[in-house]
């Protein structure tokens, strides 16, 4: 954090900090060495560092670390994305100048330095986590409404008309493309892989406005977003396939962890991923029986679940924190019921059906949960 303050004052004069895109030695931590001056325009990177902090607490529910670890850094991140975004004629918050990642290359007047997709989705992230964890911690009042204020007028993603369709694209008035040796990661997939804003629960033009961008130029962030956004990927490794296309990566294993559960809304998916037929092997479909154990939730949740052909025939959620669950009902159209673990008494709960059918119940820290589906 020092060397990033010092950065962010002797690079441009701003207060907070910056971390960016680099190769930067193992060095003291109060020096910060200049090395790619391209790569140190990639602003979305410092967001991208730290929201492993944020994960840590969001998901762990350590209340003392967001407030002695996590927010230190998050404040210092916020502080300085809200000054450095401008302010323009149409109203809107400007990312200027700013780089796409590992596309280098500065342009006259900044023509294509210029609200790439991935500082403007990661920059509305960091204005919006701070300003969350500032009102959990009850802290900074007036610099967390400011935070909200401006992430709520950042400017529009770039957009492209194909003729599939509207798609999202990495810079304004560009069209995206993909030449062999580019690299494997796609920028226009960040509002939906990396700041978690294109999700399932997202309007269905926008979640299928993603879906198209990544299977219009597959890339290695393709698969992965179909995942997050419930969409069955491809075959993993399918024989005669051959080798991927350049920028393309094939189905891991680690991709199908959220085919089986998706809490990146604060809303827990059970097997969210949409069956098919005929089912690529090992899928979560109807002829497969699966089950996972204390999986982590947002909010501060282990989840456990079991499905077979029929439905999900057990569901167990521990608190970590005291928080509200919000829970997608794994029975549509079917009522449930919640009883603390060796409880009789059901639990209140309410559903709410403004978007799906969300079960919503008050848990305790270290209290476990049977949701069962009413016979």
């Amino acid at each position: 954090m020092p060397g990033a303050k010092e950065n962010a004052e002797y690079m441009f004069g701003l207060p907070g900090m910056l971390i960016v895109h680099g190769y930067l030695p193992p060095v003291k931590p109060d020096k910060y060495v200049h090395t790619t001056i391209t790569l140190e325009f990639c602003l979305g990177t410092m967001a991208q560092i730290i929201r492993p902090a944020w994960d840590e607490w969001d998901y762990g529910g350590d209340i003392n670390f967001l407030r002695e670890q996590c927010y230190p850094l998050m404040k210092q991140m916020a502080l300085f994305y809200a000054a450095y975004l401008r302010k323009g004629d149409d109203g809107f918050y400007h990312v200027i100048p700013c780089m796409q990642e590992e596309c280098w290359g500065f342009y006259p007047k900044f023509a294509r330095n210029k609200d790439v997709i991935s500082s403007l989705c990661m920059f509305r992230w960091g204005l919006t986590r701070a300003a969350e964890a500032a009102e959990i911690l009850g802290m900074d009042a007036d610099l967390r409404e400011q935070w909200s204020e401006v992430a709520a007028k950042i400017v529009p993603y770039p957009t492209w008309r194909r003729p599939q369709g509207m798609v999202f694209a990495e810079m304004p008035d560009l069209e995206p493309i993909r030449l062999p040796g580019d690299h494997f990661g796609d920028a226009a997939s960040y509002p939906a892989l990396l700041a978690d804003e294109i999700i399932l629960d997202s309007p269905h033009q926008v979640r299928e406005m993603m879906i198209r961008s990544v299977q219009l130029l597959p890339s290695g962030s393709t698969v992965p977003t179909l995942i997050v956004l419930g969409v069955p990927p491809p075959e993993p490794n399918p024989p005669g396939a051959g080798a991927p296309r350049p920028g393309e990566r094939r189905r891991r294993v680690d991709d199908d962890v959220e085919m089986l559960l998706n809490s990146r809304s604060g809303r827990i998916h059970l097997f969210p991923v949409r069956e098919w037929d005929p089912p690529p092997e090992n899928a979560v479909s109807k002829k497969n029986e699966v089950a996972f154990r204390n999986f982590q939730a947002r909010g501060g949740f282990l989840v456990s679940a079991c499905k077979n052909g029929d439905s999900v025939y057990h569901l167990e959620i521990e608190a970590r924190r005291d928080a509200q669950c919000n829970l997608m009902n794994p029975w549509p159209g079917h009522p449930v019921t919640i009883q603390e673990k060796g409880g009789a008494e059901a639990i209140p709960a309410r559903l709410d059906n403004s978007n799906g059918e969300c079960i919503r119940f008050s848990a305790l820290a270290g209290h476990r949960y049977l949701v069962l589906r009413k016979t």
